[in-house]
């Protein structure tokens, strides 16, 4: 099952409702339908619990009865001339002059009304992404000047909202999972909320891990390699004969570092006896691949 439809099934586990919120659920889920004209009205979901959830509201909120047609979608159909002028007229439409259908802010004054509205509208149009894979939310809709007027209202309660143009209508979205969150708990979904809040934590424990262990991994490659270098450059001393002419640090060193080619440079100091500090040792280190890297320049 897709995160929105889990989501889907949360809300629809919503029972208690006020009249005023049970209208505000109405309108935001006919505002988002796929079809909501003077011909007809026309709902779609893959969800049957949505599905019958918006004939009971529609009903109680309208007293308009709305066929149910199963399918691979199921759908709810309202063809009724008379049905549709009531419904139109319900919410301030008129079916003989509409054109462009504006959003009225008197239904959603009260917070919970704003819930209830926007409830409706993810339940008919709203999607979000599975929050393991990436954070999006979003309501899709073939009204701009509707969604630009919802936007207003969405704001006045700090939602941070955005519109987006597409080829077949607008989307108003969240991609920060924190608005997400907030959006979520509003419209009475919090425990797909916290799932999401579950998911951010422990992303950020993975990449703090990887980070991590990244870094390890550079710090050792770096070890390596230093440590190839140095006993490459004390090689090529002995290839010379230039070992026995060294002073006694130096010559101690370099056997040290032979008899243990992959131990980093603290682990070696503890191969001295006594143990020599880290500042020492890589000073001595330094001077020995000096002293190789002359031996390969020509003389003047």
């Amino acid at each position: 099952m897709s995160f929105s439809n889990e989501i889907r099934d949360e809300l629809c586990r919503i029972q208690k409702r006020r009249p005023c919120c049970e209208l505000a659920e109405a309108y935001g889920i006919l505002a988002f339908a796929n079809r909501f004209s003077a011909d007809s009205i026309r709902i779609s979901s893959e969800h049957e619990g949505f599905v019958r959830r918006a004939k009971e509201i529609l009903f109680n909120a309208l007293g308009v009865s709305f066929d149910v047609i199963s399918g691979d979608r199921w759908k709810l159909e309202l063809h009724d001339r008379a049905a549709i002028s009531t419904v139109f007229s319900r919410f301030g439409y008129d079916t003989e002059r509409h054109v462009t259908m504006h959003f009225h802010g008197w239904f959603v004054e009260e917070e919970c009304c704003m819930a209830a509205f926007l409830r409706g509208a993810f339940l008919c149009a709203g999607v979000c992404a599975d929050p393991a894979k990436s954070y999006h939310l979003e309501l899709s809709s073939a009204r701009g000047a509707f969604l630009r007027e919802l936007l207003v209202r969405a704001s006045e309660l700090s939602f941070t909202l955005r519109i987006s143009r597409r080829q077949n209508g607008y989307l108003l979205y969240a991609k920060e999972s924190e608005h997400i969150e907030d959006f979520l708990t509003f419209i009475g979904a919090p425990s797909a909320a916290m799932r999401l809040m579950e998911q951010k934590v422990l992303k950020d424990y993975r990449n703090r891990i990887n980070r991590q262990s990244n870094c390890e991994f550079s710090n050792i490659r770096k070890t390596i390699d230093a440590a190839e270098a140095q006993t490459v450059a004390i090689l090529q001393l002995a290839e010379r004969g230039l070992l026995h002419e060294l002073p006694t640090a130096l010559k101690e060193t370099a056997d040290v570092r032979i008899a243990f080619p992959d131990l980093s440079l603290a682990e070696l100091c503890e191969k001295f006896d006594p143990p020599v500090s880290k500042s020492c040792l890589n000073h001595r280190l330094r001077k020995l691949t000096a002293m190789a890297r002359e031996l390969d320049q020509p003389a003047e």
